[in-house]
């Protein structure tokens, strides 16, 4: 995971089907977890820059083996309550408001 390579400041992640046509370095002046919200889904972005921090990196990994025993729905997730105004399509499409995108039962 991005998130635990501690020994790095930022680091920009790209799926491999991602092609830049410019220099993409001034997205590391961004000083928070930052990612492109994907057409097919909010987090199926194709990009995202990481800041990894090692008590991050635990809490995302306590929550991945601790959501293997719970169930999921597409009203409560994974026990998370979604979190309000924070997730938007491309071009301001309407804000998403569940759990019901393509991957959430994967990607909470």
């Amino acid at each position: 995971s991005p998130f635990s390579f501690t020994q790095y400041q930022k680091v920009q992640y790209m799926d491999g089907d991602v092609m830049p046509l410019r220099n993409m370095d001034c997205l590391f002046q961004l000083n928070y977890n930052s990612f492109t919200v994907g057409a097919a889904s909010p987090l199926n972005s194709g990009w995202f820059l990481a800041i990894p921090n090692a008590t991050d990196f635990e809490y995302m990994r306590e929550k991945s083996i601790w959501r293997l025993e719970r169930d999921w729905d597409s009203v409560n997730g994974w026990a998370e309550s979604f979190p309000q105004d924070k997730l938007y399509y491309r071009g301001n499409r309407k804000a998403v408001d569940k759990w019901e995108f393509n991957g959430a039962d994967m990607d909470q």
